[in-house]
């Protein structure tokens, strides 16, 4: 009897200790979020969001960022629109379901360095790598320099993206939390311009990806490429 007794004590605690460290509400700080599109609009994307342990190994976060530019640019690229500044933001609902990997593949740390950086997790029902499907509505404003006449104009893009990506999720021990993802999806996105002088001259001024659609003008279905690297806390 005295062993048994002793058995369901030390699995009781061992539990106990477990559910101690799992942290149901985690808040972070976009550190690098969707660097590519920072790239095409030569700027940084900075924001919050908080991730709700629901059940098991689901998890649902909100987040929204605000993106800015920090150099303009002169001339039209193959990625990079003609633009003074641009601001914005975007806003996601995400949803998580972690896999039973609970330690990082050091291999995978070649296809993404920052993944080095997430050793000793700690094993919980929210943590580890996962799997995730998001929808983000995204908005931003160009202002823009006129080919003729002089002057700016602004031209205002909207977007709605459906994303699934993979990632990891470490818990330190102190409660730092490190969320390291990649991901990719389908962007629909229309745009609109206030105070442009039209110019048949005007030379191509296409999305990328996409000869059909005007930086400022009409709607197109593009691809959408998403990577993210969070820092957070758990409670």
């Amino acid at each position: 009897m005295r062993y048994p007794l002793v058995l369901f004590v030390s699995f009781i605690c061992f539990s106990m200790t477990a559910q101690a460290t799992l942290k149901k509400n985690i808040f972070s700080l976009s550190i690098i979020d969707d660097a590519l599109q920072d790239f095409k609009y030569k700027g940084i994307s900075n924001g919050l969001s908080y991730e709700r342990h629901l059940k098991g190994p689901h998890s649902l976060v909100a987040g929204i960022n605000v993106c800015k530019n920090l150099d303009k640019t002169d001339d039209i690229s193959f990625f990079i629109p003609r633009m003074e500044k641009a601001i914005g933001f975007k806003a996601y609902l995400q949803h998580k379901h972690y896999l039973k990997r609970k330690q990082i593949l050091w291999p995978l740390c070649i296809v993404n360095l920052a993944h080095a950086l997430q050793f000793n997790n700690q094993p919980n029902e929210n943590t580890g790598y996962y799997l995730a499907e998001s929808i983000q509505f995204g908005g931003m404003q160009l202002t823009r320099r006129q080919i003729t006449g002089g002057g700016t104009y602004l031209s205002n893009r909207n977007d709605v993206a459906a994303i699934f990506s993979g990632g990891f999720l470490c818990q330190k021990k102190c409660g730092l939390f490190i969320d390291v993802s990649i991901g990719i999806g389908i962007q629909y996105l229309w745009s609109s311009a206030v105070g442009k002088i039209p110019n048949v001259d005007q030379p191509n001024d296409s999305e990328p990806f996409s000869s059909q659609k005007e930086v400022d003008y009409g709607s197109a279905f593009l691809p959408y490429l998403s990577s993210k690297f969070k820092i957070g806390w758990g409670f």
